[in-house]
């Protein structure tokens, strides 16, 4: 996620933000994970709709404006988030997070044994790691555009530059 801020314009360094996100991140992921665990007790389905509405909450924890000053709560805005364009959530959740992993999976686990043989499972791990880098950019990208339209100001310093001058260029 530094990649990203970093990538999008960010000039905050490293330190500042390695002090600042993992702790709330890890906070919030809790209480949405609590949150969809008592949807889930009463029954599975409304769970998984839960875990679907809360996909956002490490985005917002590390990229939203409203949440840094305590102006937004962080569940609720997942919530409206994820409720703006529920099927491309949805269709990512079905993709990244059931049914590549397991076609994956499936398909390498005979070469993940790093004691049998060391080039294949470093190659499957290397793979592994795409996939997820590929789905965090895509996550981060429908969470970028949802936020936009929603009106809610970023903390990377750039947008919020070419935000507040409509018309210049940088």
């Amino acid at each position: 996620m530094y990649g990203l801020a970093r990538f999008r314009g960010s000039l905050e360094g490293y330190s500042h933000f390695v002090a600042r996100v993992p702790v709330q991140v890890f906070i919030e992921t809790l209480r949405s994970w609590g949150s969809a665990m008592a949807w889930g007790l009463l029954l599975v389905l409304p769970g998984l709709i839960r875990l679907v509405q809360l996909a956002y909450v490490p985005l917002i924890v590390m990229f939203s404006k409203p949440y840094d000053e305590g102006q937004a709560e962080v569940l609720k805005t997942s919530t409206r988030y994820a409720g703006k364009r529920p099927l491309r959530l949805s269709a990512y959740i079905l993709a990244f997070v059931i049914v590549i992993p397991l076609v994956v999976t499936s398909l390498t686990d005979p070469w993940r044994s790093y004691a049998s043989d060391p080039i294949s499972a470093l190659l499957c791990t290397l793979l592994d790691l795409v996939l997820l880098t590929l789905s965090t950019q895509i996550l981060f990208r429908l969470f970028d555009r949802i936020r936009k339209e929603s009106g809610d100001e970023s903390l990377l310093p750039m947008e919020r530059h070419s935000l507040s001058q409509q018309g210049a260029h940088v």
